[in-house]
C-alpha cells in the first residue's frame, strides 16, 4: 500500500493545497467568514507535516463568539496555543461587561495580529458601560492596520472618532448604532491620518447620523478620517423618520461613483425621492435595489413615476423591487388586476429608447409569516403561512408572468424573476 507521503511525491504542493481549499467557502456571506467542512479539514492536517499549514489556514479562519462559554474557551484557546492567532481572519463577537473579569479575554484580541474582518455586538450594556479593560482592546482590533470589514451592530452611546484610525478599512456596516454626542465633530490626536476609502457601505436603522459624524471627524492637522468618494455599493435600510432621511441625504451626497444602490424604506415615496434627487450624480449607477413596506397601487404607482423621472439618466442594467406585504394587499381580490396593470406599464417605460440597458427586473414579495383567519397577520406568529396560501399567491404571479414583458423580449434579452419570502426567511438572508 503506498505510504501517505508518497501522495506529496506525486502532485505539486500547489495542487494540494488547492484541493484542501476546496473544503472551505467563503462566499457564502458578505463578511468573508469561512465556511468549513471540518473533518475534511482535520483529516488532512492529520496526513502530514506538509499539510498542516493550509488545513489550519482554513480550520482557525472564523471564531463566532456568541456565549459566555465560547469566549473562555477561545480565550483559552490562544493562550495554550499563541501561535495558532495569525491563521485568524474572521471575528463575531458579542461582547459584555463581564468579560472583563477573565485577563485571558483582552489578552487573546491583543495577538489578533492578522484579522481581516470583525463584528461586534454589544451583548446589554452600553459602549461606555464596558470596562476600559475590553474597551481598549477591541478599539485597537478595530484600528490594526489588516482589518479591511467591519460590522457594529446594537452599539449605543459611542462617538465615531474612537473607530479612528483604520486605514485600510473597505467595507462598513452599521446596524443600529447610536452617537455618544449627536453631531458634535471631533479631533483626534493623530497626526497625518491615512482616511479609510471605503468602498462598500451598509446602513440598517438609526446609523446615518452616525456615519455624519464620522465624516466631521478631523486628525490633528484637520485632514478627514473617513473618505466616501470611492464607495460603489452602498445599502441603506429602515428609514423610519425624518432625521434619518436627511442624514441619508447628506451621505449619499458624498458618493459620486456609485455602481449599485438599495434603499429600503418605511413609505415608498421615501425611497424614490431619494433615488430621483440624486440619480443625477450617479452616472455609474448599474444595480437598483428599492424595498416597501407595503404592497398596492401606490406602491407600484411611484415606482412607475421614478422610473419615467430617472429615464437616461444611468445605464441601469437591473431592476429588483423588495415588497413587505405587511397590510394583507396580497389576499384582496385587487391584487391580480393591480400586478397586471402596473407591470404592463413598466414594460412601456422599459420599451423606451432611454431604457435600453435595462436587462433585468426582480420582484420579491415578503410575506409576514403569522396566520390569522387565513390572512397574513403581524400579530400571530406561531404558525407558518398555508401552503396553499402561498401557491395560490405563486399562481397569480406566474399568471401575470404569462401576459407581460412578451414585447420587451422580442425586442432585447430581458428577464423577469420573482420571489416569494417568508418574512423570517428574508431576515435571515439579510443577517
Amino acid at each position: 500500500m503506498a505510504s501517505r507521503l508518497s501522495i506529496q511525491h506525486r502532485l505539486p504542493l500547489e495542487v494540494i493545497e488547492h484541493i484542501i481549499d476546496q473544503f472551505a467557502d467563503y462566499n457564502v456571506d458578505p463578511d468573508g467568514r469561512a465556511h468549513i467542512d471540518a473533518e475534511s479539514l482535520k483529516a488532512c492536517s492529520l496526513t502530514c507535516q506538509a499539510f498542516l499549514p493550509r488545513a489550519r489556514k482554513h480550520i482557525f479562519h472564523s471564531f463566532v463568539l456568541i456565549h459566555d462559554v465560547d469566549v473562555y474557551l477561545f480565550a483559552n484557546f490562544i493562550h495554550d496555543f499563541p501561535e495558532l492567532a495569525h491563521y485568524v481572519r474572521f471575528l463575531y463577537y458579542v461582547f459584555e461587561p463581564s468579560h472583563t473579569g477573565n485577563p485571558l479575554i483582552p489578552a487573546a484580541f491583543q495577538r489578533l495580529t492578522k484579522l481581516t474582518s470583525i463584528n461586534l455586538v454589544a451583548g446589554s450594556k452600553t459602549w461606555h458601560d464596558v470596562p476600559r479593560a475590553l474597551r481598549t482592546p477591541l478599539l485597537n482590533l478595530i484600528r490594526f492596520p489588516s482589518i479591511r470589514y467591519l460590522r457594529l451592530e446594537d452599539i449605543y452611546n459611542i462617538a465615531p472618532y474612537e473607530l479612528f484610525p483604520c486605514p485600510n478599512l473597505k467595507e462598513l456596516e452599521l446596524s443600529d448604532v447610536l452617537l455618544r454626542r449627536p453631531g458634535k465633530p471631533a479631533v483626534l490626536e493623530v497626526q497625518d491620518c491615512k482616511p479609510a476609502q471605503l468602498e462598500r457601505l451598509q446602513i440598517e436603522g438609526r446609523g446615518s447620523q452616525f456615519v455624519l459624524d464620522m465624516l466631521n471627524t478631523r486628525d490633528a492637522q484637520g485632514n478627514p478620517v473617513l473618505d466616501l468618494e470611492q464607495v460603489t455599493d452602498y445599502t441603506v435600510y429602515r428609514i423610519t423618520n425624518p432625521t434619518d432621511f436627511y442624514a441619508t441625504e447628506e451621505v449619499m451626497m458624498q458618493m459620486p461613483n456609485l455602481e449599485k444602490l438599495h434603499i429600503a424604506c418605511s413609505h415608498e415615496s421615501s425611497a424614490a425621492e431619494l433615488v430621483e434627487k440624486y440619480s443625477l450624480a450617479y452616472i455609474n449607477l448599474k444595480t437598483l435595489q428599492l424595498g416597501f413596506d407595503l404592497l398596492g397601487d401606490d406602491t407600484l404607482s411611484s415606482v412607475c413615476t421614478l422610473l419615467r423621472s430617472i429615464k437616461g439618466r444611468n445605464p441601469i442594467q437591473s431592476l429588483q423591487l423588495d415588497i413587505l406585504d405587511s397590510y394583507h394587499y396580497i389576499p384582496n381580490h385587487k391584487f391580480k388586476f393591480a400586478l397586471d396593470k402596473k407591470l404592463s406599464e413598466i414594460e412601456e417605460i422599459f420599451l423606451q429608447p432611454s431604457w435600453d440597458s435595462i436587462t433585468n427586473l426582480t420582484l420579491e414579495i415578503i410575506i409576514p409569516e403569522g396566520v390569522e383567519d387565513g390572512l397574513t397577520s403581524w400579530f400571530n406568529h406561531k404558525d407558518q403561512l398555508p401552503l396553499s396560501f402561498k401557491q395560490d399567491l405563486e399562481d397569480k404571479i406566474k399568471d401575470s408572468l404569462n401576459q407581460c414583458f412578451k414585447k420587451l423580449s422580442e425586442k432585447k434579452p430581458f428577464k423577469f424573476d420573482y420571489v416569494i419570502e417568508d418574512l423570517q426567511d428574508y431576515e435571515d438572508s439579510e443577517i
